[in-house]
């Protein structure tokens, strides 16, 4: 049986694709059913270049009819309001004569909504509306609706419709709050991306998109970042409400800064008379846009096609989406299914899918300076963009899956309003909580994940039994006896704030070193096999210890660790010479370094308050009187917390093999785990009697890496959850107790 669907999709002609994504929708629409046989599409919608109504037959199963309305109508919306009479009188005309009867109306868009409402109530039909820029979500973002008579229409026809169809999550929550509709009404379905950015032609490295790379590392090719250099790019109309004046303003403080070195601005979308109307207001704001458009560091694309701006997303380094509203915002996720990052508002799918240092960043609308400063973090580490950009794709990948949008559609079509079709609505939403991996993959540091084949050729072991394991530091694999552990290239985030950091990744070699090493010394898991083609080795089998077990292992396996070393001085010449043999990783190698190094941290960064320069300057002058009173240990350190890295295998408990262990002052190890086993709260028992049971030097430790924490926090734009204060509160009421 044939279902005949109405998409009544006023405004949202799918012949003019230039005027925003209303028309998209529409278009993805017909083409996605224009190969169902089993489905009839009429489509009627709007054109201000005809004279007369048209109809189009598109394919076999699809008609569309174009009403002619002045384009008055369409830039003054109260017109489509006193003209609804004469637009309702002709789409019944239309109904009335279609050939086979109507069995659902589909309508996008408000004034759609309440003549489809009309239709449905005289007819006896199923309506299902598709809201875009609903009126609350323009007035609550300083923006008037597009009609005086929007609200009050929304507010008759919504609760009417059988079922609603929201783009985002934060257009769910709108419609239950502000419209009252029922949630069981609403159904999230998310967006689509054409499969054009899915499946580039090309990878950014210019080579074709089937094409393997080689596993390379080149340790010793710097300054080839011109690989990965990308533009900054904005996509969608050029209207006010995207915050295109916003992102020059912020592209301009750059460029005064930086100069050449500077990314281009490159803008995606409008027409020409859009672009030259906007144009004239940017010149008010920005005197040199001329100069700027000659040297081609700021460039107008214009309107491209779903291939255009695909190919051009190859060569941008971030998309920056400035909107102060969106109902979802598809160009966040072309460009996450591209793999770049993306700079966000706080609205739609920016709201819910953009995570600081995950994806990208959040910035609120019209805050310039803001987005300025997020935009230089891609000048001074070019790897950035690549990092957040892998986590972009990986994302939408796992939101892709969960929303399956023509799935959705389609079920609705055919299944709405039958005996075999029980409607209960459904949020198809569900919050990602991804894990951040370092992955580094662009030229010079290529890293490819090690086929199963060639692991089962290298380490002798049945293909077969080989089964990939999730883990966010490095690939792993596991068999029945062993544990495979390959290393990749990582950003290296400290590069960003810490200039005796310079080293913008931390190459797989150092890593994969590194670890070798430490499977020699004491207390350690040993690697019983190494590859180093594949920068992989095997170990034993064992159980990961859970985290009250791992504390109660700390003491002795560190104990194991350090035992080979004499509590002796060492200054950091001697310290940098000894790690030079199995470390090339920076490391804080003692207190009175990392203290060195946040001073001039926040020296270089002259974002700190007065108020958090004296604190910080006090606790560093009670650090170093209590560092005098407590004696130096020195050892070899695991670098890290050991929560997660302690295995029980053949009865025995061993430290797992770390590429970040190095030699230095002690207590550090123990301050990470704690740390991390407290969380936020770390403060509470440092506070209490349970401090009594911890190391003076692992509190001494806790306290400078809490600093380090709120100093890294400020100047990367993440929130502090503990203050300065607080540290030094502890300091004063804990250590001068102890040290009287």
């Amino acid at each position: 049986m044939i279902k005949h669907i109405l998409l009544l999709c006023l405004l949202g002609n799918p012949f003019e694709l230039n005027l925003g994504g209303h028309q998209r929708t529409v278009a993805e629409l017909i083409n996605y059913f224009k190969d169902t046989p089993q489905l009839e599409l009429t489509v009627i919608t709007t054109n201000c270049s005809v004279v007369e109504l048209t109809a189009n037959h598109l394919y076999s199963n699809i008609t569309i009819y174009e009403i002619p309305i002045a384009k008055e109508w369409l830039e003054n919306q109260d017109l489509l309001y006193d003209n609804k009479d004469f637009l309702y009188k002709t789409i019944k005309n239309i109904y009335e004569n279609i050939e086979h009867p109507i069995a659902l109306v589909h309508s996008t868009y408000w004034i759609s909504g309440l003549l489809a409402s009309q239709l449905c109530s005289d007819h006896h039909l199923i309506q299902i509306h598709s809201v875009i820029s609903t009126s609350c979500e323009r007035k609550r973002n300083g923006f008037p609706p597009v009609s005086s008579h929007q609200y009050e229409i929304e507010q008759f026809f919504l609760p009417k419709v059988d079922c609603i169809l929201s783009i985002a999550e934060s257009e769910y929550e709108l419609l239950v709050k502000e419209y009252h509709i029922e949630p069981h009404k609403i159904i999230v379905v998310g967006r689509t991306v054409a499969d054009c950015f899915l499946h580039p032609s090309h990878l950014p490295s210019g080579n074709l998109g089937q094409t393997r790379s080689v596993n390379y590392n080149a340790m010793d090719l710097q300054g080839t970042e011109w690989w990965i250099n990308g533009a900054f790019c904005y996509i969608g109309r050029i209207v006010d409400q995207k915050g295109v004046k916003e992102i020059i303003l912020a592209w301009e403080i750059l460029y005064k800064k930086y100069l050449n070195l500077t990314p281009p601005m490159w803008f995606i979308g409008g027409t020409a008379e859009d672009i030259s109307k906007y144009r004239r207001i940017i010149k008010e704001y920005v005197p040199d846009l001329e100069t700027y458009e000659q040297q081609h560091k700021i460039y107008w694309w214009g309107f491209l096609s779903d291939a255009g701006i695909s190919n051009v997303l190859l060569k941008c380094s971030v998309l920056i989406m400035h909107s102060a509203f969106e109902p979802g915002g598809r160009v966040i996720l072309e460009a996450m299914s591209s793999g770049k990052p993306v700079i966000a508002t706080y609205s739609g799918f920016g709201n819910n899918y953009v995570q600081d240092w995950y994806n990208g960043f959040h910035v609120e609308y019209g805050d310039f300076q803001k987005l300025s400063r997020y935009l230089e973090l891609f000048i001074t580490n070019p790897y950035l963009a690549n990092m957040l950009g892998i986590n972009s794709k990986s994302l939408f990948r796992e939101i892709n899956r969960n929303w399956d949008y023509f799935r959705r559609i389609s079920d609705l079509y055919f299944g709405f309003g039958t005996s075999e079709y029980t409607y209960k609505g459904n949020l198809f939403y569900k919050k990602m909580q991804p894990q951040y991996p370092n992955l580094i993959d662009a030229f010079p540091y290529n890293d490819i994940k090690n086929d199963i084949s060639d692991i089962s050729t290298e380490f002798y072991i049945e293909e077969a039994s080989i089964i990939p394991m999730e883990n966010n530091q490095s690939y792993l694999w596991k068999t029945p006896c062993k544990v495979i552990k390959q290393y990749y290239n990582r950003f290296n985030y400290k590069q960003e704030w810490n200039t005796y950091d310079p080293k913008q990744v931390i190459p797989l070699m150092s890593l994969y070193d590194a670890a070798v090493f430490s499977s020699s010394l004491t207390g350690f898991l040993p690697i019983t096999e190494r590859s180093d083609v594949l920068f992989s080795y095997t170990m034993p089998a064992g159980r990961v210890l859970a985290n009250d077990e791992c504390l109660k292992e700390m003491p002795l396996l560190l104990k194991k660790l350090r035992e080979p070393y004499t509590e002796t001085s060492y200054d950091e010449i001697d310290l940098s010479e000894i790690n030079s043999k199995f470390q090339f990783q920076h490391k804080y190698y003692t207190i009175q370094a990392l203290v060195k190094e946040l001073n001039t941290a926040m020296e270089n960064h002259p974002i700190f308050n007065a108020s958090e320069v004296n604190c910080t300057k006090s606790i560093f002058n009670k650090i170093t009187h209590i560092r005098t009173q407590i004696p130096s240990k020195y050892g070899m350190n695991y670098g890290k917390s050991i929560l997660n890295h302690i295995v029980q295998s053949n009865v025995q408990t061993f430290l797992l093999p770390s590429c970040d262990i190095y030699f230095g002052e002690t207590g550090i190890d123990e301050a990470y785990t704690y740390m991390e086993y407290y969380g936020d709260s770390i403060l509470e028992p440092l506070n209490s009697q349970k401090l009594q049971l911890i190391d003076n030097t692992v509190l001494l430790w806790i306290g400078v890496l809490l600093t380090e924490q709120y100093i890294e926090n400020k100047i990367l734009h993440k929130k502090c959850k503990i203050e300065l204060s607080s540290i030094s509160n502890f300091y004063d009421g804990f250590f001068e107790t102890v040290l009287l």
